[in-house]
């Protein structure tokens, strides 16, 4: 009697968890197709959730690049939350510029600031929500080409702990290369 019910169980929870409605966090007016096209290999929905982001909170995107998530996460948390988006200054060219100009015109809640590589500041207990989206490693890293100097990632982590408020959320997706790499 057992064995069915535990097989029972485990055929109902996919049909739950698919039921369950997915916010529409990706239907944005004027997202770039490169953005959406990222979408199935990337599952920004699923991410966010499974990471805990929600309605409402104050959310920062480590080293946003050109704003994938920042955009994506600003709908999730809503017209009451905000999420600010941070690149070291170096990292942002012309077309990076230009795309920011585009997301702050029709994102009211979402703010982009950049500083030096390893001056990223950010006022205590301000953020409920932080992401590294396959940058982590880049605290690791050294180029004088991209005017990133040695770092401690410990000191950004450190700054980052005094500006998550309690309980604050910090997810950390990233990659690994292979031996050597």
């Amino acid at each position: 009697m057992r064995k069915w019910i535990l097989i029972a169980a485990l055929v109902a929870t996919p049909v739950t968890l698919a039921a369950k409605a997915q916010p529409n966090w990706l239907a944005i007016e004027g997202r770039a197709e490169a953005d959406i096209k990222q979408d199935e290999g990337r599952k920004p929905v699923e991410t966010l959730r499974a990471l805990g982001l929600k309605k409402g909170m104050k959310a920062l995107d480590i080293m946003a690049g050109n704003g994938y998530y920042s955009e994506i996460m600003a709908k999730a948390v809503g017209p009451k939350g905000k999420v600010s988006a941070w690149n070291p200054e170096a990292f942002v060219g012309d077309k990076a510029k230009e795309k920011w100009a585009g997301l702050a015109a029709r994102t009211a809640n979402l703010t982009h600031f950049t500083t030096a590589f390893d001056g990223f500041e950010a006022p205590a207990k301000s953020y409920d929500f932080a992401l590294f989206h396959l940058v982590y490693h880049d605290f690791y890293w050294q180029s004088e080409e991209y005017k990133v100097p040695r770092t401690d990632p410990a000191i950004m982590l450190k700054k980052l702990y005094v500006a998550m408020k309690p309980g604050g959320i910090v997810g950390v997706v990233d990659h690994v290369g292979g031996k050597g790499d």
